[in-house]
């Protein structure tokens, strides 16, 4: 998955909400119509 691209294609249509799950880990939550939830470390957000 590149997360980059799904970004830059999908963010303006997503609500996207970061939540810190461990101090050394955090999770996007997507939640477009179909309710889908991605995990991405955060060595991937920008």
């Amino acid at each position: 998955m590149d997360g980059h691209r799904l970004f830059g294609n999908s963010f303006p249509v997503l609500q996207a909400v970061m939540e810190v799950q461990t101090p050394q880990r955090l999770y996007l939550r997507i939640a477009p119509p179909g309710s889908k939830r991605w995990q991405v470390p955060e060595t991937l957000l920008p």
